[in-house]
């Protein structure tokens, strides 16, 4: 009884599943998405050791903010090349930069990356999100494939150049083809399921928690006269793992065995700073994209000298800030969002946060030097109950040198809540006076037993609109009626095969989630009457506007039904034989038309193989309300006496179409 009279009241809990829609969650959601809406910076703080449970948060919280909030911009704790990759991917589905994001990420923070990318091509241009990288360039494998792919893009670089660019290229090719092997070695396996090789708290981060490029993959090594342009640490070769081979290359640039990933990027980057008025200069347009990567890659390389001093964690929350700032500046009506170690989330500073005396925030320079209100920022607290780590695992806050918020903390994490629950700390009946200090609400997550599962990419299907250009076959929509069949009977010409025609058409369609319109063209051409001296031709033009609802488009398999509006030309020339003086016919052809426009209705299966793909069929029911006239051309005057020599053209009709799908 004694310490549970020690611990403080806490606010009202609002339970949270990350598994229900967030429709499904306003009661738990009100007081948070009307603090969102006050907010230009929306930040969450995690601890890095829980993976599993970050990335549901992450996911869940994004989307969230998105439709309550309206957030369309996401940062991300890692570099402006980072983001780079990741706008591709979430914006178009680039598989090059899915596979540089599985060379350096792990499968938990893939499942994030394909979560998100699934979700955010399923909406409109103007509510997607987009990405922001706030931080210091703190890893070389990115990097190092953004400029060899700069270099491969620009095409056949000059004798003087080639062989950097050669050690370039190859070394993004290891750190890629390594990155890749590892990532289908991570795995769910139990040891690998919420601790990182390495945390915030030993300032040792990796990209989430991928595989750090600082342990050595087997690539080809760069010679040592390329020299060095900024001090570097003395490399452990025994980081160096794996097998080792070597390039076959009569290029001096290539010389050993076995070598670190990380010093080889060092060297390239020396040899490419040596070199940089020439590669600009064969660049061309390209030098700017080019010249971007190069400062990241700088930024690294300090970053490594920097290694584990208080200057290298005052310059990050510094750059971190700048970065902030100029979005705000550039979009200053837009809000955004992001998931950071709790470290840099905290309004204010307190002794050894985060392992350093005053721990000087990203967020507390954005609350101290930028907004003149507390509103504008809304920083959540996420915490866990690890029962191996619950009090222990938690960073941002030094619980050891303050006993009220280690009581505040142990009220959170002894509640008796069996699922995860947001508590808001500005309510006024909350005693949480010290977290409320860093947070204005907390997150205590305690379901740990699945993972996220990307459902937005789990079929395979990047996005649910598109547009499509097709070819296809129609049957039934074209004959001739049995009174126009024995109109030219009576007239001496019986008919050749007059129903047995077969068009070919081509579509144009846009397909959104559960609407799409199509406009298609189909033409037959061919002669129904022919003998030595004379024939009757027929032709026959459709133009169709398709208007249509379906199951999802996203799908393997989509069923719908529409309406259609068919405007049907039909014309018929008969061609006399040549003038002679055996036969003393008059000369000149004679063409009759008739257009008429004509309603169906049909439902259709489309079957999707992949992305690029469809097949469809039609089925449908056309009702012919025309009146039966034919008509001169060009002269419009009635054929027959204006008399109908046509019956009922209402009838059903199949269609079968393959399409292109382009427009993703």
């Amino acid at each position: 009884m004694l310490q549970a009279q020690e611990l403080p009241i806490l606010p009202e809990a609002y339970p949270i599943n990350f598994n229900q829609p967030v429709n499904g969650q306003s009661k738990a959601m009100l007081a948070f998405a009307t603090r969102a809406l006050q907010a230009r910076v929306i930040l969450a703080g995690e601890n890095h050791f829980y993976v599993k449970l970050n990335v549901q948060s992450e996911y869940h919280l994004l989307r969230l903010l998105h439709e309550k909030a309206g957030v369309r911009h996401y940062v991300i704790e890692l570099s402006p090349t980072r983001a780079l990759y990741m706008q591709r991917y979430f914006s178009t589905g680039d598989e090059v930069a899915h596979r540089y994001l599985k060379a350096t990420s792990s499968q938990r923070y893939m499942n994030l990356f394909d979560s998100i990318s699934g979700w955010n091509q399923t909406l409109a241009l103007s509510e997607r999100i987009h990405v922001w990288g706030l931080d210091v360039e703190r890893f070389n494998d990115m990097t190092m494939m953004r400029l060899a792919e700069i270099v491969a893009r620009k095409g056949v670089s000059p004798p003087a150049l080639r062989p950097g660019f050669m050690a370039l290229k190859a070394l993004s090719e290891e750190i890629l083809r390594y990155g890749l092997q590892e990532f289908d070695k991570d795995g769910d396996s139990p040891e690998n399921e919420d601790i990182q090789e390495n945390s915030e708290s030993s300032h040792t981060e990796t990209v989430h928690d991928s595989i750090s490029m600082g342990n050595s993959s087997p690539t080809e090594t760069v010679h040592d006269s390329v020299g060095n342009a900024l001090p570097t640490k003395p490399q452990d070769s025994g980081n160096d793992k794996g097998n080792t081979r070597k390039i076959e290359c009569a290029d001096a640039f290539f010389q050993n065995d076995q070598f670190n990933t990380t010093q080889t990027s060092k060297d390239v980057f020396h040899w490419l700073t040596l070199n940089a008025v020439k590669i600009k200069a064969w660049l061309g347009d390209d030098t700017l994209e080019y010249s971007e990567a190069m400062i990241q890659l700088k930024e690294w390389i300090l970053w490594e000298a920097l290694d584990q001093t208080a200057q290298q964690y005052n310059w990050r929350e510094e750059h971190m800030f700048q970065n902030m700032v100029s979005l705000l500046n550039t979009y200053p009506t837009m809000r955004f969002f992001g998931q950071f170690g709790r470290c840099h989330v905290s309004y204010a500073k307190q002794q050894q946060d985060c392992g350093w005396f005053e721990y000087h925030s990203s967020v507390n320079r954005l609350r101290t030097r930028y907004f003149s209100n507390d509103s504008s920022l809304m920083s959540i607290g996420i915490f866990y109950c690890d029962p191996d780590n619950s009090i222990d695992g938690v960073n941002a806050v030094n619980l050891n040198d303050n006993t009220i918020i280690q009581n505040e903390v142990k009220a959170l994490l002894q509640s008796t809540h069996t699922n995860s629950v947001l508590y808001n700390l500005e309510s006024s009946e909350s005693q949480l006076s010290e977290l409320r200090k860093k947070f204005s609400f907390v997150l205590v997550n305690r379901v740990s037993e699945k993972s996220l599962v990307p459902k937005d990419r789990n079929t395979g299907f990047k996005a649910r609109n598109y547009s499509s250009i097709g070819f296809g076959t129609l049957g039934r929509a074209t004959m001739l009626s049995e009174s126009l069949c024995m109109h030219f009977k009576d007239n001496g010409y019986a008919l050749t095969n007059p129903k047995n025609f077969i068009h070919y058409g081509i579509s144009l369609r846009s397909v959104q989630t559960f609407l799409s319109g199509r406009l298609s063209f189909s033409h037959t051409n061919q002669s129904i009457f022919r003998n030595k001296s004379e024939q009757i031709q027929y032709s026959q033009t459709l133009y169709n506007l398709d208007l249509g609802v379906h199951t999802a488009s996203d799908m393997s398999w989509i069923v719908g039904f529409g309406g259609r509006v068919c405007f049907h030309k039909q014309s018929i020339r008969y061609i006399p034989p040549s003038l002679n003086f055996l036969n003393p016919q008059p000369s000149g052809s004679v063409a009759i038309q008739k257009r008429n426009w004509i309603p169906a209705a049909y439902v259709n299966l489309e079957k999707r193989f992949g992305n690029w793909i469809s097949a469809e069929c039609i089925v449908g029911y056309r009702k012919d309300f025309s009146s039966g006239k034919w008509y001169y051309k060009p002269y419009g005057l009635p054929y027959f006496n204006g008399k109908s020599i046509e019956g009922d053209l209402s009838e059903p009709f199949v269609e079968l179409n393959f399409y292109i799908n382009i427009g993703k």
